[in-house]
């Protein structure tokens, strides 16, 4: 299913200027993915209940912004808070999206190119961290 495989971050809601139903449905379903995800608890991030899963499907059912990979409302920094998507066979991988142990973010900017570069941070303690970049 879609929703196998999601992986879900804490970013500026692009729903909540709209006034269109489907918007204020896309936000009201977000908000209750995200209160899913607290309810579960951090230490369950890698776990998936029938109804963030439910909720996830939905909300990929909605309306969505128009080529969201450089849509300009995705820039800036996003906090992994919850996926399912940790079943890899690298250990690094696996550090890289379990967010029961760090904190996980995705940081999309544009670089002194003027091109657009996405970092996956992995934060180990205040001081340490995994930084890998693309563009």
């Amino acid at each position: 299913s879609p929703a196998a495989a999601f992986t879900s971050f804490q970013i500026p809601n692009p729903f909540a200027a709209g006034k269109t139903p489907s918007a204020s449905g896309a936000t009201a379903l977000e908000d209750k993915l995200l209160a899913a995800i607290e309810a579960n608890g951090k230490d369950k991030r890698l776990d998936n209940s029938n109804e963030i899963v439910s909720l996830v499907t939905q909300l990929e059912a909605c309306r969505s912004i128009p080529r969201p990979a450089i849509a300009p409302q995705i820039y800036g920094k996003w906090r992994l808070l919850q996926t399912t998507n940790a079943d890899t066979a690298s250990p690094i991988q696996r550090k890289a999206v379990d967010t029961t142990k760090f904190d996980i973010f995705q940081d999309i900017v544009f670089n002194d190119e003027k091109q657009l570069l996405v970092k996956q941070i992995v934060k180990f303690s205040e001081t340490n961290e995994l930084c890998v970049d693309a563009l």
